[in-house]
């Protein structure tokens, strides 16, 4: 009988080799079917979620994503742009024309953009539009809404770009609302569940196009502009088993990305700002904070602050909307719940009290009473209105009934040039001024503020952290000007305080008119 000749080693790598590949294959087929076509394989929620693949904020990240949910068979956005991506229908795509434009009858219209906060996402029956024209602006000024939903900052200052250009010559107010950290983060993408323009900086104060939106269907783009994965178990394998959440985010680059994020958005604002004085008109940054920075969570990175320095240090008026709601929640002890939907589309975003708080720091910049630059002490005076009529109930309902007035005119702090300063005009000889000092409340320091005419100074005054409101009132002899000034104390903390309704005899001899 024949013995059997022995297998050779070759014959059993081969074999170990092909059952290894024909595994592989299948696991690789399996998760293939769980990432994009999950109703075929049960327990496939884990597997199909993009976070596992790549690091969250990054082009790929948003490719997968819309691979997996299918949005490449959506076709276009309901409001394809060739330029924005898409917007919210309700400017004229070519024009730049606003559907409320009608609405102006006269009136000085405000130009707000600005992503899904501006546009009130989730509280439409109470817009900034609507509150606006129920306050006491709403006789003189109209706010045309252009925020649009998922904007990032390259979005809002493109198109911030063109509505100036529409409005050059009418007096308009323009308003480059920002949401911290969201919109800074979506500038390094040129894909956000629809294809979007991609930019980056061409000059320190300029900004270049990289990449239309094209093309504007999402099946289509994503034909042309797919993750370059050739395996999806050994991505898997590697991001989740071989890889630390650190080091997951330091190989997605997710920091060079975030360095080019700095400068496009750096030269995205000043932009807008450099043509916005070229032209002659007012405007202001307003930043949103989302719900995790309004109650002072840590979060990744230093963005807040960035943005801040950077309008600070190129003298770009801003405001925070923060702080009217934090000043409201002080006053009243409600949770945060009464300021942010906490449920259903709109989840995330302003409830309409917080939409109420927030249009009063909009109103505050429109006034041109700003957060920053610090060293700048802005004009306070409520444009000739004295009184409670001057204010909407919801200003008296955020900060309180005060006698004679409701609303905390000017924030005075001393600035990096040592002290903050600023001189008015009187409308008449003047012969008193009268005024209430409040400590911001949680600030930590001490300021003192001088009061000073064509004679010299007059008084002086020392604001502390936790202490009472003051009540000050100082005969001003016959003079046409006041000046003042705000000091920092050596030793202490630079103090931030409010300067409550100041009065000039406004009975009998008229307010502050202008400042310079």
């Amino acid at each position: 009988m024949a013995r059997s000749r022995p297998r050779s080693l070759l014959f059993w790598s081969l074999r170990v080799g092909g059952v290894l590949l024909a595994t592989i294959l299948g696991v690789e087929g399996v998760l293939r079917l769980a990432l994009f076509h999950p109703g075929l394989v049960p327990y496939s929620g884990r597997l199909g979620n993009p976070e596992q693949y790549f690091y969250g904020e990054t082009p790929d990240f948003w490719l997968l994503r819309a691979m997996i949910r299918g949005r490449g068979e959506d076709g276009p956005a309901e409001y394809a742009h060739p330029l924005l991506g898409w917007t919210s229908g309700r400017f004229d795509s070519e024009t730049y024309s606003h559907v409320d434009e009608l609405t102006l009858a006269g009136r000085r219209p405000v130009i707000l953009l600005g992503d899904s906060f501006a546009a009130c996402h989730g509280q439409l029956d109470r817009r900034f539009e609507e509150i606006l024209d129920e306050g006491p602006f709403g006789e003189t000024h109209a706010l045309l809404n252009y925020g649009v939903g998922g904007y990032g900052v390259d979005q809002i200052a493109l198109l911030g770009l063109e509505t100036l250009k529409r409005f050059k010559g009418q007096d308009a107010v323009f308003v480059l609302s920002i949401l911290v950290d969201d919109d800074l983060n979506r500038v390094i993408l040129p894909f956000r569940g629809h294809p979007k323009p991609w930019i980056k900086a061409e000059t320190q104060r300029t900004i270049g196009i990289v990449r239309l939106p094209q093309p504007l269907d999402p099946g289509e783009y994503l034909d042309q502009y797919t993750p370059n994965v050739p395996w999806w178990t050994l991505r898997l394998v590697r991001q989740q088993l071989l890889m630390s959440p650190t080091e997951m985010r330091a190989a997605s680059g997710i920091i060079q990305m975030q360095e080019e994020m700095r400068k496009s958005v750096a030269a995205a604002i000043l932009q807008f700002h450099d043509q916005l004085k070229a032209q002659g008109d007012e405007g202001f940054v307003m930043l949103f904070l989302n719900r995790s920075r309004q109650e002072g969570q840590p979060r990744p990175g230093s963005w807040l602050g960035w943005l801040e320095s950077l309008l600070e240090g190129h003298q770009v008026p801003w405001v925070r909307a923060s702080r009217e709601i934090d000043l409201h929640r002080g006053r009243t002890g409600r949770s945060m719940d009464a300021y942010f939907t906490t449920e259903g589309p709109g989840k995330g975003h302003y409830s309409a009290l917080g939409n109420e708080l927030t249009q009063l720091a909009l109103e505050r910049g429109i006034r041109g009473t700003y957060d920053g630059p610090s060293y700048v002490l802005h004009e306070s005076a409520a444009r000739g209105k004295e009184g409670e009529g001057a204010y909407s109930r919801w200003e008296r309902f955020a900060y309180g009934g005060y006698q004679e007035a409701d609303l905390p005119h000017t924030l005075m702090r001393p600035g990096v040039a040592g002290f903050a300063s600023q001189k008015f005009d009187l409308s008449q000889n003047a012969r008193r001024f009268q005024a209430l000092l409040r400590p911001v409340s949680k600030a930590e320091g001490a300021t003192r503020l001088v009061l000073r005419t064509e004679a010299g100074d007059v008084a002086e005054f020392m604001v502390q952290a936790g202490a009472e409101d003051l009540s000050i009132s100082v005969p001003l002899g016959e003079v046409r000007e006041l000046e003042l000034l705000a000091f920092p104390v050596e030793g202490q903390a630079p103090l931030a305080f409010f300067l409550i309704h100041p009065s000039l005899d406004h009975h009998r001899h008229g307010p502050m008119l202008k400042a310079d």
